[in-house]
């Protein structure tokens, strides 16, 4: 997994401190859930690449799928599971 690169940190540092800090005084409750979505918007799409996902296992030899699986805390795995798609679980379950 990689660490997320120091541009996109600085990136959202910045956006936040432009839009919450500047002038907490002017924003209510329903402008920060707005803004925060327009933030979320942006830079998630930069996050996400960066995440290791259950769709990054199909990139990994089913060998070393298994080595995974062996150390992994198996109500965890499991919990998690059921938010990922059909070909992942069957992938996990071979």
């Amino acid at each position: 997994m990689e660490t997320v690169k120091k541009e996109v940190l600085d990136n959202v540092e910045k956006t936040i401190r432009h839009h919450f800090i500047g002038d907490v005084s002017k924003i209510n409750q329903s402008d920060n859930n707005y803004i925060i979505a327009e933030i979320s918007h942006e830079v998630a799409g930069k996050v996400r690449k960066l995440m290791f996902t259950f769709d990054d296992l199909v990139k990994i030899e089913s060998s070393k799928i298994q080595e995974l699986i062996k150390i992994l805390d198996k109500s965890q795995l499991a919990l998690a599971l059921k938010e990922s798609s059909e070909a992942i679980r069957q992938l996990i379950s071979s």
